[in-house]
């Protein structure tokens, strides 16, 4: 069972971020963000249950977020041999996502049938 209370949206599905930086934790990248948190990536290992302050860049506001980390893992290795953490972040309070970025669902397209 998933303790998630809000759905996830993709950083690609985020173009009003467009920048990341954890303090602590220095330079970061989006995962994905919900009204009630967000995944990062970088290069700092965060101890879970610490305070943190998530500072965006782009047009999304709020622009500084308080919150705490929820976890923290190993995300990979990067080419140059550093270590990539995946830092999940919970937020103090649930921030507002922008709507209009989001495209509208579409009705499925119909089948076609071949008559021949």
């Amino acid at each position: 069972m998933s303790d998630r209370v809000a759905p996830r949206r993709p950083a690609e599905d985020c173009p009003w971020i467009t920048g990341l930086r954890l303090s602590p934790g220095g330079e970061a990248s989006l995962g994905n963000i919900s009204t009630s948190g967000l995944m990062a990536r970088c290069q700092k290992r965060l101890a879970p249950g610490g305070a943190v302050t998530v500072t965006t860049t782009g047009t999304f506001t709020p622009s500084v977020i308080k919150g705490r980390v929820a976890r923290c893992e190993v995300g990979g290795i990067g080419s140059d041999g550093a270590i990539h953490y995946k830092i999940g972040i919970v937020f103090d309070e649930m921030v507002k996502l922008p709507e209009e970025d989001r495209e509208p669902a579409r009705p499925p397209e119909p089948e076609l049938e071949n008559r021949w």
